[in-house]
């Protein structure tokens, strides 16, 4: 009977044994996945915050392009117009010798 109970007592204490490293080993899974589902997450939250600054990057660059352009084709606007003027003004100034011989005599 001693021998039975030893016997029982070995086979008990090497399933408790299996049963703690079961439970170890199953522990560690369960963190090993948890850390695995959140490093994914903050990869996957990293990713979308990228896209989303590169559509506003985008979206910035287009507005600024457009900016510009507008910017430029109404200075050329101006440009021309002014240079207009000038020649409209300069051939009225010619037009008048009796302002122009008025001005030689003063000068």
């Amino acid at each position: 009977m001693r021998e039975k109970t030893g016997e029982l007592s070995a086979v008990n204490r090497d399933a408790n044994r299996q049963h703690m490293t079961l439970e170890s080993d199953l522990r560690n899974l369960i963190n090993d996945g948890d850390r695995a589902e959140a490093t994914h997450f903050e990869h996957k939250i990293h990713q979308d915050r990228e896209k989303k600054f590169d559509e506003e990057n985008k979206a910035r660059h287009d507005k600024e392009v457009g900016l510009v352009t507008g910017l430029i084709a109404r200075k050329q606007k101006d440009h021309d117009e002014i240079k207009q003027a000038l020649l409209k003004i300069e051939a009225d100034f010619k037009g008048k010798a009796d302002y122009q011989n008025s001005l030689a005599e003063s000068a």
